[in-house]
């Protein structure tokens, strides 16, 4: 039956020890009715899926439930504070910490100051400026993969959206589900015909649209590359003239 205790041996899997089968709780959700963990590591709260059961031995000597958790915490904000000194980087966020996915602030060895969390940080994400300034190498050499090509274009889109917000997003929309960034002259057509990415990302090239828009434009392309050219001179000349170094690249 199935609540009938069965003769023999049993291996809990949290010491590793072969031990009779009077040394378990009874589990009925189990296929042999038993534990998985010894009596011995429940009582001491040693099963991993046992941690209430630990509070609970822990409580007894008035430790509260925040003490608790905030012992079961792999990271504190000493140790995340060396670890970013350990590539020379500067805590400056104060509140305590909570989860992986809590947000703090840095200054990066170059001054950058920029959120992350430690899940961000542990997959290998650092300053997003820098990594910006490292994709503006690309400027100076062709960018003969397409990839390349779309990353350094989309970064400055997102750059000069952030910049130029009232220009280019005139009735408010934002950007979500519903509205999309589009780019008037496409990305793909500028890679063809190897227009520069400030060119293509520049405030005047840009749009908010229906994303139902979007997915039907594609790749197609609503302007000529003249009218790209004349409208990145016209925002070079009448609205942002500090622009100056891509003067001797932007003739059609």
């Amino acid at each position: 039956m199935r609540g009938e205790e069965k003769m023999g041996t049993k291996v809990c899997s949290n010491c590793k020890e072969s031990l009779e089968i009077s040394y378990f709780f009874k589990d009925n959700s189990k296929k042999d009715n038993l534990r998985s963990s010894c009596k011995k590591c429940d009582k001491e709260g040693k099963s991993t899926r046992n941690w209430r059961l630990e509070y609970k031995r822990r409580n007894r000597n008035a430790i509260s439930m925040t003490e608790f958790t905030e012992s079961r915490r792999k990271y504190t904000l000493d140790s995340i504070r060396k670890l970013l000194q350990f590539e020379n980087y500067s805590l400056l966020s104060t509140e305590s910490y909570k989860n992986v996915h809590q947000k703090f602030k840095f200054k990066c060895p170059n001054g950058h100051i920029s959120s992350f969390c430690m899940h961000s940080w542990n997959t290998g994400r650092r300053c997003y400026f820098c990594v910006g300034n490292r994709t503006l190498l690309y400027f100076n050499d062709k960018l003969d993969k397409f990839s390349k090509y779309k990353k350094v274009t989309i970064y400055l889109s997102n750059k000069n959206f952030n910049k130029y917000k009232p220009i280019i997003d005139q009735y408010n929309c934002g950007r979500n589900k519903k509205f999309h960034l589009d780019h008037i002259y496409s990305v793909l057509d500028g890679f063809k015909n190897e227009v520069l990415p400030q060119v293509i990302a520049n405030p005047t090239n840009l749009r908010i649209i229906k994303s139902k828009d979007n997915l039907v434009k594609n790749s197609k392309s609503f302007i000529s590359l003249y009218e790209l050219y004349k409208n990145y001179n016209d925002f070079v000349t009448f609205i942002d003239p500090s622009i100056t170094f891509l003067e001797t690249h932007i003739n059609p």
